[in-house]
């Protein structure tokens, strides 16, 4: 058999059995809200991407299996988390502790995604003037990543969107008001 009809017949196969290859779209959303003197930020990844990323920093294969994450694991993304996505308002660094998490898994697609919450109490003497974020969240893994942060800490519930760019080196933006 020759190597045409070797790749031929595996792709045939592939096919035949209903293989789809891994998602096609390098994205992760990140929502950052403000209430009761507190703020709450919830990130959606798909779980083979943070995977790979965590893989490649611990030199070890991060495996995202079920719907919680083990403790181990748990403490590689938190810390991944908060190096690759820094809030600041009003100059000051914004610190933010988990809360929780899930692994949700898209039978259809065949795609798991991996949800965490974290929060920060946030009491502010003064109105909020402006908002820097940096999010690099799987660019150390996926050059054509992006990111959306979607933001709403208005009093009337105005919501800004900022969205980091691997490929095009945004990966920190700043809002104003």
């Amino acid at each position: 058999m020759n190597v045409g009809t070797t790749i031929y017949s595996i792709i045939f196969l592939l096919i035949a059995s209903g293989f789809q290859p891994l998602h096609e779209i390098k994205i992760s959303t990140s929502e950052i809200d403000y209430k009761n003197n507190t703020l709450q930020i919830r990130i959606k990844l798909f779980a083979d991407d943070v995977s790979s990323a965590l893989s490649q920093q611990t030199k070890k294969h991060v495996p995202f299996e079920g719907t919680t994450i083990d403790a181990h694991t748990l403490l590689f993304l938190n810390q991944y988390v908060q190096s690759n996505f820094v809030m600041s308002i009003n100059g000051t660094v914004i610190s933010y502790q988990y809360k929780k998490s899930v692994i949700e898994e898209n039978l259809a697609a065949e795609i798991k995604t991996v949800y965490l919450v974290y929060e920060a109490p946030y009491k502010s003497t003064s109105a909020i003037k402006s908002v820097q974020i940096k999010n690099t969240l799987l660019f150390d893994a996926i050059p054509e990543q992006k990111n959306i942060s979607k933001i709403t800490l208005f009093p009337n519930g105005e919501t800004k969107l900022l969205i980091f760019e691997n490929q095009s080196g945004d990966i920190q933006k700043s809002l104003s008001f």
